[in-house]
C-alpha cells in the first residue's frame, strides 16, 4: 500500500470497503434471510436470463456513475467535493429522466433517485 500514491490508495480503500460491505451483506443475508440468500446464490431461482442481463447492465451503469461522479459506497461523498458531485449528479439525473418516455416510471425514478439527499433519521 505504501508504494501507491494517495489517489491510488483512496481507490484501493474504497474498493476494499465496497467488497467488505458486500461480503457482510451476503453473510448476514445467509444467516438472517435464507429465502433472499437462496435467490441470490441459486441460478435456478433467477427468473430469466433477461433479468440477469438487466441487472448486470444496471450494475455496470451504477459503476459508471460512481466512476464519473465520484461517490463511494452508499453514495458517500466527501464534504470538499459535495457541491460539485451533486451538481454533476443532477445533470445525469435530468439526462436519464428525459430518456424515460412513460410518465409514471419517470416519476418513480425521480422519487427514488439513488443520489437524492437522504434524511439519515429515516434510516437509523
Amino acid at each position: 500500500m505504501d508504494e501507491l500514491d494517495q489517489s491510488e490508495q483512496s481507490h484501493a480503500m474504497a474498493l476494499y470497503y465496497r467488497r467488505l460491505v458486500h461480503s457482510r451483506y451476503v453473510k448476514d443475508t445467509e444467516e438472517y434471510n435464507n429465502l433472499h440468500h437462496d435467490a441470490m446464490t441459486n441460478p435456478d431461482l433467477r427468473k430469466t436470463k433477461e433479468l440477469s442481463a438487466k441487472l448486470r447492465l444496471a450494475d455496470e451503469n451504477l459503476e459508471g456513475c460512481r466512476s464519473i461522479i465520484g461517490f463511494e459506497t452508499g453514495t458517500w461523498v466527501s464534504n470538499e467535493h459535495y457541491e460539485m458531485v451533486m451538481a454533476f449528479a443532477e445533470l445525469i439525473k435530468l439526462e436519464v429522466l428525459t430518456r424515460i418516455p412513460e410518465k409514471e416510471i419517470r416519476a418513480q425514478a425521480e422519487a427514488n433517485w439513488f443520489l437524492n439527499d437522504m434524511d439519515e433519521k429515516d434510516y437509523m
